[in-house]
Formats: C-alpha cells, sequence, structure tokens
C-alpha cells in the first residue's frame, strides 16, 4: 500500500535538480486556504527554528523515467501556498538583485529552478488544480513574475481569487517587515525568509494506487474543513475507479453531472441521496438480502443524515458501473423536480406551483414514477396530474401542520411500497395514490381543512 515514507526539507520537495513536477488532480476541491492558513504559515515558519514541521503530502508516482511527476491526493493546499510564498520571495530578490553579494548571486537561479520544471506542461514544478481558474491564475502569476515565458491571459476577476490574494498576502507581509531597511539589510531579510521556508520540514507519503491514496487520506483527514457525506462518497467512487476497470476521469466528470444536476446547495444535494434511496429501497437492497438473513432491508429501513454514508457505501462497493449509471438518471429527473433545469416540459408549470407550496417531500414519489414511467404505463399527462394532486395535497396540509413533518416520508415510501406489491400500472397507480393519501391518517379531514381556513392561516403558519 504505502511505498515509502520521508520527511523532506522543502529544498528536497522542490528540488531544482530533478525534472519531476506535482499535479492536483481536477477531481480535488480548488485552492481554499485564505488569510487564516496564509497568516499561520508565514508565522510559523518564521517564528520557530529551522526544519519546522509544518505537515505532510500524499502523491502517486506517475510517468515514467523520462518525464516522471508525482499525483498530490493529500496536500495541494501546502504545496500550493509554499510556491506562491515562494514566488512573492522571488519577485522581491529580483527588484534587489543589484544588491546581491557575489556569493550569493546564484541564489535567484537556484530559487527559479526549485519553481520551474522542463516536463511540466505549465514549464512549473507544481501543476494546480483547474476548477475556479485555480491553474489558469497559477500560470498567469508566473508569466508575470517571469517565471514563464509563454503569454498566459488574465481571467475576469483575477486579483479577487485565492491564487492571487494569497501572493499578494505574501508580499505585504515581506514589504512590512523590510519597511525603512537599504538594499544590503533588505537583500539579507529576504535571504533569511527564503532559508527559513527551505528548511522548513514536509513528510511524503508516497502510495502505490488511487485505491491506497483515498484510503489512506481518509484515515488521515481530521484536520482543516471537515468533509461531508457526500465528499466522502466521492472520494470512495474516484478510489473503486481502477478495480472497476473505470478512469479516475470518467467517474470525476460524471460526478460533477450528478451535482450540477442537483445545484450547489449541500441542503438539496443531501435530499436527493435520501430521496434516491427511500424511493428505490426495495430494488437496492436485493443484491444484499440473503436467505440467512431476515432482514428485509439489511441496508436500513430509511436513509438519515446519520446512515447515509453507511448506505452509499455499501452501493457503491457492491456495484460501482451500475450505480453511477443509475444515479445519475435520477439525478436528471431530479434536476426537472427541482427545476434547475431549464428544459420545457408538460408538467414544469406544476412542479413550480409543487415548489410554492413546500412539496419537496413528495419528491421522491415523483422520482419513483419518473424512473419506473415505462414499467408502470404512466403517460406524461398522468404525471401533469399526479404533481397537481401533489400541490392540492400540500396545500392541505400546510394549511392545518396535519400530517406531522416527520410522517410524510413514510406516507410516501408506503405508496411506492404499495404500487409495487399491487403491481398497479396506468390509471391504477393514480387511484392507489389518491386513496393512500385520503387515508384519515394521512390527511386532514375536510372539517379540520374549514376549520384551520376560518382562524388566522397567516399566524398560524407563520
Amino acid at each position: 500500500m504505502i511505498q515509502s515514507v520521508n520527511k523532506y526539507h522543502i529544498y528536497e520537495i522542490l528540488s531544482s535538480d530533478g525534472n519531476f513536477y506535482y499535479t492536483i488532480p481536477k477531481y480535488q476541491r480548488e485552492y481554499t486556504w485564505s488569510h487564516r492558513e496564509w497568516e499561520a504559515l508565514y508565522d510559523d515558519i518564521s517564528e520557530n527554528n529551522d526544519e519546522y514541521f509544518i505537515g505532510s503530502i500524499i502523491c502517486i508516482p506517475l510517468g515514467d523515467a523520462i518525464n516522471p511527476y508525482l499525483e498530490v491526493i493529500d496536500g495541494q493546499q501546502r504545496l500550493t501556498t509554499i510556491s506562491l510564498f515562494l514566488t512573492a520571495i522571488y519577485t522581491r530578490l529580483k527588484e534587489y538583485k543589484d544588491d546581491l553579494s557575489e556569493d550569493d548571486e546564484d541564489v535567484i537561479p537556484s530559487l527559479r529552478k526549485s519553481l520551474k520544471s522542463k516536463n511540466s506542461p505549465n514549464e512549473m514544478k507544481l501543476v494546480p488544480q483547474v476548477q475556479n481558474f485555480n491553474k489558469d491564475d497559477f500560470d498567469y502569476l508566473l508569466t508575470e513574475v517571469g517565471l514563464r515565458k509563454s503569454t498566459v491571459p488574465k481571467r475576469a476577476y483575477y486579483p479577487m481569487r485565492k491564487i492571487a490574494r494569497c501572493y499578494t498576502y505574501f508580499l505585504k507581509r515581506l514589504d512590512k517587515e523590510m519597511e525603512g531597511m537599504d538594499g544590503h539589510n533588505a537583500i539579507n531579510f529576504l535571504l533569511g525568509k527564503y532559508n527559513k521556508v527551505k528548511q522548513a520540514m514536509l513528510v511524503k507519503i508516497e502510495v502505490s494506487t488511487h485505491s491506497d491514496a483515498y484510503v489512506l487520506f481518509e484515515s488521515l483527514n481530521n484536520r482543516g474543513t471537515p468533509l461531508t457525506a457526500i465528499d466522502l462518497m466521492k472520494n470512495l467512487i474516484m478510489a473503486r475507479a481502477e478495480s472497476n476497470n473505470l478512469t479516475i476521469d470518467d467517474c470525476f466528470n460524471r460526478w460533477q453531472m450528478l451535482l450540477g444536476n442537483l445545484s450547489d446547495d449541500y441542503g438539496i444535494q443531501e435530499r436527493f441521496f435520501r430521496h434516491y434511496y427511500n424511493a428505490f429501497k426495495h430494488r437496492l437492497n436485493e443484491p444484499f438480502q440473503s436467505t440467512n438473513d431476515r432482514k428485509k432491508d439489511p441496508l436500513g429501513v430509511v436513509a438519515t443524515r446519520s446512515n447515509l454514508l453507511n448506505i452509499f457505501e455499501s452501493l457503491i462497493n457492491k456495484d460501482l458501473p451500475s450505480f453511477l449509471d443509475d444515479i445519475l438518471l435520477c439525478g436528471q429527473i431530479y434536476s426537472w423536480l427541482i427545476l434547475q433545469d431549464s428544459t420545457e416540459t408538460t408538467y414544469r408549470k406544476a412542479l413550480e406551483d409543487l415548489d410554492h407550496i413546500q412539496g419537496a417531500p413528495s419528491y421522491l414519489l415523483l422520482m419513483y414514477v419518473m424512473r419506473n414511467k415505462k414499467e408502470l404505463t404512466v403517460t406524461e399527462d398522468q404525471i401533469n396530474q399526479l404533481i397537481r394532486l401533489l400541490a392540492k395535497y400540500f396545500v392541505r396540509r400546510n394549511i392545518t401542520d396535519y400530517p406531522n413533518t416527520r410522517d410524510l416520508t413514510r406516507i410516501f415510501m408506503d405508496i411506492i411500497s404499495k404500487i409495487e406489491e399491487s403491481n398497479s400500472v396506468g390509471n391504477d397507480v393514480m387511484t392507489l395514490i389518491v386513496d393512500i393519501l385520503s387515508i384519515p391518517a394521512n390527511c386532514a379531514s375536510d372539517e379540520q381543512f374549514r376549520r384551520s381556513l376560518e382562524g388566522d392561516v397567516l399566524e398560524f403558519n407563520l
């Protein structure tokens, strides 16, 4: 699993003699460190003794003897920040190069080489993550400071993004400490700061495969921004890609497509995964059922926030290709339900009304019906009628506050169970849904509805 674990100085990590480079895979988070982390790194390196330990990185050695590179699975925040810190030092050293002594004339070329690699696609030792223009901004910056020959366009709002802001932060910290210094003292200060960074220590862990890297990453990642259940699902998918004859890039692109259908709202994303399991629970549990196990739903009776990751870990491990195919299809359907997809459908207006009346708990039923409409032999018009029925149901439910919110998931899961048990199709599906929603335990009576309407509806619903 682990090929090697070694402690290195930063100057060894960014060896000026090596033609290797580091690359951040695009399926990782974008560069997220900000002022607090920049300040902590600058202060820790400046205020502690040489060889101060600043953390670890996890890499997979890739490429070949002619073009070796390391894919960084954990540690991109540190490597990116250190590279920007060194770039700021390089910028200021160049401005004072005429004050360098003969003994120090090789410092700028050495620093330049530690930031460059002739084998790298962008000529640099580090190829950053691509999201939010991380790589474009990094390339532009290094071109501007003279570390690259090629011309790279400046993206709109460049100064407002993290790469530019981090570089500017380090320049300002250096300038503040050099304030009032003459050229000689400024050079000595910059050389001292450069030496501090060079001597800082990192532990580099090299592993053989992406699967090994993600297993190790999950066990070590107990710092920084906490990973959500959905982040960990993505990591698990990447870790299982190779063993399922899938590429990391393909899995990443499909995952991004899924999340794109669900909007950027984590609450909606999490709700989708709960609805997905709750809607298709019987089918999803079948591969896990055995004659020796009496549990009807071994994965869980209902998906909740607390068991969500365990459920999907089992599904991903069982059959990743089928899981991705099915959940992508359902994600597309869900994008219609939450009005994320702008495509005009026969039921878009009805969905807008359902959204206005806060009918999201019924999305699990609608996703089930739309996903299986061919098997259920329901038409687009019938789906439209169903959505309008549900909107009316939620008008009554929200006016009367009956049934309780906690019962809604059970009601719609019961409807799906009854459809499957009765093998209902066509008009029988609609009839069954109406009958179950009309049960007194599931719906307020006309008298309850009338009393609620006669009272102060606004005050009651605030």
